[in-house]
């Protein structure tokens, strides 16, 4: 039976929740199986430009194998709150021309309402205009000039969309681009993995296979760090979860089955 996403509004699978974690409010979608009892916990962790909500087709798999889910708005996006600039530590970025753009404080000069909010999502989230004029190239990053011809996407549309213009007018789009000024800080925090060769807990891999930014050949030494690592992938852009919700659960469920982690039988 096909999974009923997680809706964004009065969805009585789901409770928004906030917390309070070193001075900093967090928000978060909370969910535990019909039965009230849960094996494991997973914690479902978005990236940019996205929410919590990201998780919608993935939630209700999760809830079906018996699992509780946590999935945070992380800082900066939604409900949760932010380091403001002046806390972060700035320093060199990668070479990603469009990280560079993002950091830069230029795009937020053109995305600063609900208008340009809601044009820069559908842009981002693959919508295109008459002639093919795109808002998001990997190359050059967000092109202002195209935010009032792109039309309606396919990947994040209705009330869905709503929702996310609703949560990103919170705080504007600033404080979500603050992960890109702060890569120097991410970078050397990085590092201290390196001392440790290798991860040894068990992990699964799905490869977007037409994603233009996160290129398959960029995992190819994935396999060497991670012994127990296990490959999966679908035909999909960026934006998998959403494009293909069932290629991604299926890939998960038999992850989560050879790992011996399933207690529950679904019948998602």
């Amino acid at each position: 039976m096909p999974v009923q996403p997680i809706r964004p509004f009065n969805d009585d699978r789901v409770a928004h929740k906030t917390a309070v974690l070193n001075g900093y409010t967090y928000h978060y979608l909370y969910a535990v199986p019909s039965s009230g009892k849960w094996s494991e916990t997973v914690f479902l962790i978005h990236g940019w430009p996205d929410l919590s909500l990201g998780w919608r087709y993935q939630i209700p798999l999760l809830l079906d194998l018996g699992f509780r889910v946590v999935a945070p708005d992380m800082m900066g996006y939604g409900g949760t709150e932010y380091f403001s600039t002046e806390q972060l530590v700035k320093g060199p970025l990668p070479q990603f021309a469009y990280q560079l753009h993002l950091a830069s404080g230029e795009v937020e000069k053109s995305v600063k309402d609900e208008t340009t909010i809601r044009q820069f999502l559908k842009g981002v989230y693959g919508a295109r205009g008459p002639e093919g004029e795109l808002v998001f190239v990997p190359e050059k990053g967000v092109l202002a000039e195209n935010l009032g011809k792109v039309g309606e996407s396919r990947v994040l549309n209705g009330e869905v969309l709503d929702y996310y213009v609703q949560q990103y007018s919170r705080h504007g789009v600033h404080p979500t681009l603050n992960w890109y000024r702060q890569r120097r800080t991410n970078w050397e925090e990085d590092q201290a993995l390196l001392d440790k060769k290798t991860i040894h807990q068990p992990v699964l891999f799905i490869q977007a296979a037409y994603d233009s930014v996160l290129k398959p050949e960029m995992s190819k030494s994935m396999d060497v760090l991670i012994p127990k690592l296990t490959r999966g992938e679908v035909a999909a852009t960026h934006w998998a979860l959403t494009q293909k919700p069932d290629d991604v659960n299926a890939l998960i469920r038999q992850w989560l089955e050879k790992e011996g982690l399933v207690k529950a039988k679904s019948a998602l």
